[in-house]
């Protein structure tokens, strides 16, 4: 139903919000709320799912507002078409609210100091902003769809640099430090429609 990007957290790692993020997205300020504390370096790796039912549903409910949906089309375990009224989906599908501390969009690393901190706890050599690390230390990236080939290398679950950015030598990795990305956090309510019978919907409405 959506993965917004959240707003990008500061050095210390904690879950953050804006005046801009809760008035373009209001219908995950309870989700947000409820993890108030959390720290993206502390759960990376890890997506988070531990929300209350009525703060996924307040995001479910909610979620077209604004988009001007009235139904929601889809099938039935029966390939039936089946139309749910926007404001109704818990009634008919299982919602679960997320947390992603690594979304789909990456940018320029916007914790610089704790990126250092990363990269020196694998022992890294620094020459201005040329870095030098183990080839051992670090996870590999894989393009999707693309068979298994490496894209790049995961220094963690958060940030990561193109395999195109880096030199290999001896077993080590050299790359410009400005040309890490680092992986932003989303939000998302999801809801999957199991069991849905054109029939129970049907008289569930009285039609």
């Amino acid at each position: 139903m959506g993965e917004p990007d959240l707003p990008k957290y500061k050095e210390d790692g904690l879950l953050i919000t804006t005046e801009e993020f809760e008035e373009r997205y209001p219908q995950y300020n309870n989700m947000i709320s409820e993890h108030k504390g959390l720290n993206f370096f502390e759960v990376m790796g890890n997506n988070i799912h531990d929300f209350s039912i009525e703060s996924v549903n307040i995001a479910v409910t909610n979620n077209y507002n604004k988009k001007y949906a009235d139904v929601i089309c889809t099938e039935d375990i029966n390939g039936y078409l089946v139309m749910i009224p926007a404001n109704q989906v818990s009634v008919w599908a299982k919602i679960e609210g997320e947390i992603r501390p690594a979304g789909r969009n990456h940018y320029d690393v916007w914790t610089p100091v704790t990126l250092r901190k990363f990269l020196e706890e694998f022992n890294a050599t620094f020459n201005g902003d040329s870095v030098t690390v183990d080839k051992s230390k670090l996870g590999v990236r894989t393009e999707r769809g693309g068979d298994g080939k490496i894209s790049g290398y995961k220094i963690n679950p958060l940030f990561f640099v193109y395999l195109r950015d880096c030199q290999e030598e001896n077993g080590f990795i050299t790359f410009d430090i400005s040309k890490v990305r680092q992986l932003n956090p989303t939000i998302a309510a999801k809801m999957a429609f199991c069991n849905l019978n054109y029939d129970e919907v049907k008289s569930y409405y009285g039609v």
